[in-house]
């Protein structure tokens, strides 16, 4: 069955009528499970950074971004695999389970013993190492969460993700934000967060132990090739994102990675809305590549418009307005991190762009492009952050880790373009310009009133200009809609 009402033969159980309300349902929830743990680790990083100081929370940065690239050495692809394989046949894939488990519980102990040494090395002082380490632990445990998640989003059930997800986010935040005022010690804070990370994997374990128990033990035939290519995707990815805080760490000092840690906090708060955008079309992708192409392709045009209209102005009004943003979130001692928020606000739409890219990419099956990409932009972030780093600071790292996402955003749109995957967007780029120039202008004129103000007032300004010359109206969220139900 295609979409419309060109039905050429009874639909096969996965394609029938409800499938696709069903994944447009998994979606929303897992969209909402994870703009909820986003918005409140936003919090808890905002808080973080006001009362700790620099300093430690530079420790607290650290010890995240080190987390985030090491954590995909110890799935290697396992968890999108478990995903894949249970969604084709569910009972192979639990009897697979033990088996993987093992090995990622190998690799785990394996990464745990590196990240220890790396603290070691690193500093002399006890407290840092013991901070890095308990991060590290933690995500290592979520990444076993995860995993769980996946067999569950295989067979596209993912209330339980969402509600356990989003109640350990606020149960990591709330208690978190609670020992930061209280106690001010990040060694507690930490604690805290593996704790909650040990809370999550005891609930998801419980809900696989059955088919756990069903195993047993046999070596199980995985297609360890798939396996690894998933999980270099997600390793580079995480490497060309955030090997910059662990090099500035490395190249200079804490307080700098505590500068840096704020205004890419800031950046990563901007790019919520825009990120949706990608993930509610990744079902839409995933179901027309083979089915309508038409869709497909409205899908990828308006996602881009809708992306670029949400995201330019976040970014603009970030960057003008950069110093006041910072000093009333975090306090003036952040000041020192103006410059490379100012430049790390665009990453905002690039970042957004590349999501809405890879998820369509996935959507076609070209996985191996997103790898290669992927790729390309690990060795270009880390090769000239070696450069910049020393020579230009946080200012140089955040300007890397723009042209990054230029280049990772221009190599896939472009060669998909190219290939005649994707169709060449069309964007009304004159009525864009216009209404960035009014928010620009009012953020300027309106530079030294309260920062709420200035923000507030330069949004409206572009939301009027948007609205008077048509860059945005009904039709836009009819299109979508039509896109999604499609």
């Amino acid at each position: 069955m295609v979409s419309g009402s060109r039905t050429l033969e009874p639909a096969p159980e996965r394609d029938r009528p409800g499938r696709g309300g069903r994944a447009a349902r998994n979606a929303a929830v897992l969209s909402g499970a994870t703009l909820a743990a986003r918005l409140l680790g936003f919090a808890l990083g905002v808080v973080l950074g006001r009362t700790l100081g620099v300093e430690d929370y530079g420790v607290y940065g650290f010890a995240v971004a080190l987390s985030l690239v090491v954590t995909p050495l110890a799935d290697v692809g396992i968890t999108q695999y478990m995903i894949r394989e249970t969604a084709r046949d569910a009972a192979r894939a639990e009897a697979e389970m033990r088996d993987l488990l093992r090995v990622k519980l190998a690799l785990a102990v394996a990464v745990l013993a590196i990240v220890a040494a790396v603290a070691l090395l690193r500093s002399r002082d006890s407290t840092v190492a013991v901070v890095v380490i308990v991060i590290a632990a933690a995500g290592l445990g979520d990444s076993f969460s995860q995993f769980v998640f996946g067999y569950f989003q295989g067979r596209e059930r993912m209330g339980f993700e969402a509600r356990l997800t989003t109640f350990a986010a606020l149960l990591r935040a709330a208690g978190g934000i609670v020992l930061a005022l209280v106690t001010r010690d990040l060694v507690l804070v930490v604690c805290w967060v593996l704790a909650v990370s040990v809370f999550q994997v005891g609930v998801a374990f419980a809900r696989v132990r059955a088919p756990l128990r069903e195993t047993r033990g046999r070596w199980a035939a995985a297609a360890w090739g798939t396996v690894l290519v998933m999980g270099a995707i997600v390793a580079l990815t995480n490497v060309y994102t955030r090997a910059d805080a662990v090099m500035i760490g490395l190249l200079l000092d804490d307080r700098q990675v505590g500068l840096y840690t704020a205004a890419y906090t800031l950046m990563l708060g901007l790019g919520i809305v825009p990120w949706m955008v990608g993930t509610a079309l990744a079902p839409v992708f995933a179901s027309t590549f083979t089915g309508d192409r038409e869709v497909f392709a409205q899908a990828w045009r308006e996602g881009v418009r809708a992306t670029l209209v949400i995201a330019i102005p976040l970014a603009l009004v970030t960057s003008i307005l950069a110093r006041p943003i910072l000093e009333r979130l975090y306090g003036p001692e952040f000041g020192d991190a103006t410059t490379a928020l100012a430049v790390l606000a665009w990453t905002c739409p690039l970042a957004a762009l590349a999501t809405l890219s890879s998820v369509a990419l996935r959507g076609a099956g070209r996985e191996r492009w997103i790898l290669l990409v992927a790729l390309a932009g690990a060795v270009m972030n880390v090769g000239l952050n070696l450069v910049l780093i020393p020579a230009l600071g946080i200012k140089g790292a955040a300007t890397m880790t723009v042209a990054t996402e230029v280049m990772v955003v221009l190599a896939m749109a472009g060669l998909a373009t190219a290939r005649r995957l994707l169709p060449r967007p069309r964007l009304p780029l004159l009525r864009m310009l216009a209404a960035a120039a009014a928010l620009a202008a009012v953020a300027v004129g309106l530079r030294d009133a309260p920062v709420e103000v200035s923000v507030i007032a330069s949004m409206a300004a572009y939301v009027l200009v948007a609205l008077a010359t048509r860059l945005v109206g009904p039709e836009d969220i009819a299109r979508i809609r039509q896109a999604r139900a499609a």
